[in-house]
């Protein structure tokens, strides 16, 4: 059985900014001794600055003690020779995102520290296979990509290319597990996991304000307050940077071409403007001032009479809030607020035909939930719609009214990061299981988007991405055959 390495093995970490300096600190604490490595003493001893900094602010919150901070500290040591690291045991690059300086930088190191060192580097998007190219151990080298700040974020995606020898990569994640990481297993394939799976938080975005379905607050507000994630997919672009962000997604849209991976002109816009984000001081918003509050105008009203039909599963929470909060209920064969039908969307716009009708969009949590989009069909009125809205602001949640088009944004995004998901799945890049930890915790997902498709249904997932392929773009939202399967034999992701 492979196991972690030892404490007592050396490990190296080349390059010394914010991410090769953070790496660092978790070997450390780890409890190895650990070579920082860089070209300039004075980014060096930046470095180690900025660490002690951080470890004496872990220290007066009483994360760990004084004795402590200086021992970690104390593992690390620093050069600018790479010959000092004869004899580690792992080396872990984290460098510039530039090919032939990898590839370079590894032909040196691997001529120092021999054919039993291990070779990993950080890139996020770089293959493997590219970097050891005619390098004279590409059996000994693996992808260890941590994410930022490494110190925090608990994921390492272990990438092996067709040269890793299986061991060298099960060292390498089981050695991140022992450094209180959690690890997955992935392909040497463009984007890895995260970064592959994670486009259509963005890309669905981009696309529904092309489309006129909202601005950027009220799509991250939904997002934020109905669909659980921390940021919403506008904040959180500005926050990582739209260079760095529009690059991603090139480079996966340039490898993988399909329509579900393409870019958008908005976002190229903003990085030839360099209108960065929060970086450059402005980016989808203006960060000189307060960025923008979306306000519920509803008035708490619980007058009027909810129906529900006794079959109601996935939005009975929502439900059962109206009626803690005094709206009248009552059973009956379909669920409706004063004559008005209400029910789940489905992704495709509420038919005119229908009677008058309100759907309403996922939530990761309809128990808590402090925000659900909606749309409604002509048959709906003003009046109509205000009574339901001040019904749901009496149960806390601020109902959002979007256009009556093509999917909703909680529900678009869930489709789509499943169905690109079971792309990854389907073509073994990694298994289930990992695609789910990898967005947990490395992007800080709410969920897994298999977990999240299961506690829906395979049979929604399946429904919503043929009705956005046939009111947005076929080829967008074809779905996954891995998805299809699962839909004929009545079985969810986790069986």
């Amino acid at each position: 059985m492979t196991t972690a390495l030892t404490t007592d093995a050396i490990i190296a970490v080349i390059g010394a900014g914010t991410m090769g300096a953070g790496i660092a600190q978790v070997a450390a604490q780890a409890g190895h001794q650990v070579w920082l490595v860089d070209q300039n003493n004075d980014v060096l001893d930046n470095a180690i600055a900025k660490l002690s900094a951080g470890l004496e602010k872990l220290v007066g919150r009483g994360k760990i003690s004084a004795a402590e901070a200086e021992a970690v500290i104390g593992r690390i040591q620093t050069t600018t020779d790479q010959h000092d690291l004869n004899g580690t045991s792992l080396v872990i690059e984290a460098i510039i995102e530039n090919q032939a300086i990898k590839h370079q930088l590894f032909a040196n190191l691997m001529g120092i520290c021999g054919a039993d060192c291990i070779y990993a580097s950080n890139t996020s998007s770089i293959p493997i296979a590219d970097i050891a190219k005619g390098l004279a151990y590409p059996q000994q080298m693996v992808g260890m990509h941590f994410f930022n700040p490494a110190q925090i974020m608990k994921l390492v995606e272990v990438i092996s290319s067709a040269d890793t020898k299986p061991a060298v990569a099960d060292v390498v994640y089981h050695t991140a597990v022992a450094w209180n990481k959690v690890a997955v297993h992935a392909t040497d394939t463009p984007g890895f996991i995260v970064n592959r799976v994670a486009r259509p938080f963005y890309a669905e975005a981009l696309r529904m304000v092309s489309e006129g379905m909202g601005d950027y607050t009220t799509i991250d507000t939904i997002m934020r307050q109905a669909g659980g994630f921390r940021m919403g997919p506008f904040e959180l672009m500005d926050l990582i940077g739209q260079d760095v962000n529009y690059s991603v997604s090139s480079l996966v849209t340039e490898a993988l071409y399909h329509p579900l991976f393409e870019t958008s002109p908005i976002q190229k816009a903003l990085v030839d403007a360099g209108k960065l984000g929060r970086k450059s001081g402005a980016g989808f918003y203006d960060y000189s001032q307060d960025l923008p509050q979306l306000n519920n105008q509803a008035s708490a009203d619980t007058s009027g009479e909810l129906t529900i039909a006794p079959d109601e599963q996935i939005l009975s929470p929502i439900w059962q809030r109206l009626s803690a909060a005094g709206v009248s209920t009552r059973t009956g064969e379909q669920t409706s607020f004063n004559g008005i039908q209400l029910r789940l969307h489905d992704g495709a716009p509420v038919a005119t035909s229908e009677i008058a009708t309100v759907a309403f969009d996922i939530a990761l949590d309809f128990n808590s939930c402090t925000a659900l989009a909606c749309q409604r069909n002509s048959a709906c009125t003003d009046a109509q719609l205000q009574a339901i809205a001040n019904a749901f602001a009496a149960a806390g949640i601020h109902l959002i009214e979007m256009p009556n088009q093509a999917g909703l944004p909680v529900s678009r995004t869930v489709a789509m990061l499943a169905n690109v998901g079971a792309d990854a799945v389907d073509k073994q890049v990694c298994s289930l299981e990992d695609a789910d930890k990898a967005m947990r915790y490395g992007v800080n997902y709410p969920q897994g988007p298999f977990i999240w498709a299961d506690q829906i249904g395979v049979a929604w997932v399946h429904h919503t991405l043929a009705n956005l392929a046939h009111h947005i773009c076929a080829s967008r939202y074809a779905e996954n055959p891995w998805i299809t399967k699962h839909v004929l034999e009545q079985r969810n992701f986790y069986a």
